[in-house]
């Protein structure tokens, strides 16, 4: 040991492992403040998604698997890590996050499904309508002739598929749940 400071054992704490130390309290600190914010919130919260994406940034880049080519910061690390309970606070974190996941997955895929159900019923009166202008070019019928059959087709043939194609997506949704 040389006592000009260079190599004394406090300048070496002072130096490698109080900086350590100061980053798993960050970790701590973070990671405890997004747990208890996400704790709060209801499931639907727009902040969620926000809450997500910050809990990735922070884990991406902050927990790191080594902090140096040493063998001994290292496992200070690793022991101020698991003395503080890290790993507990990413593992509730990660819980959440996917319950969030779930969430968002089940309302896109909600949006989607009345989105195709939307297009199940505007399709079938599209290409009535095409047929119907078509027969009127084609054989000449008049437009209160297309326009009455179109109703009686709806009538009989659109509106029952539509009710069952709705019956059928939501015993598919209910089933899911």
């Amino acid at each position: 040991k040389r006592q000009n400071g260079n190599f004394t054992t406090f300048n070496n704490f002072e130096n490698v492992y109080f900086p350590i130390y100061i980053h798993v309290l960050f970790l701590k600190y973070v990671l405890y403040g997004m747990n208890a914010e996400i704790a709060k919130l209801r499931i639907s919260d727009k902040r969620n998604k926000i809450l997500r994406d910050e809990f990735m940034t922070i884990k991406n880049n902050y927990f790191l698997s080594h902090i140096s080519y040493n063998f001994m910061p290292n496992e200070v690390y690793q022991h101020l890590i698991e003395s503080l309970d890290i790993m507990l606070e990413i593992e509730r974190m990660e819980e959440r996050i996917e319950k969030i996941n779930d969430y968002i997955e089940e309302q896109s895929s909600q949006a989607m499904n009345r989105f195709l159900g939307f297009m199940a019923l505007v399709t079938p009166l599209s290409a009535l309508w095409d047929v119907f202008e078509w027969s009127d070019k084609l054989f000449g019928l008049s437009s209160h002739y297309a326009l009455f059959s179109s109703m009686i087709f709806s009538v009989l043939f659109i509106v029952p598929l539509s009710i069952i194609g709705i019956l059928v997506l939501k015993s598919k949704s209910y089933k899911a749940h």
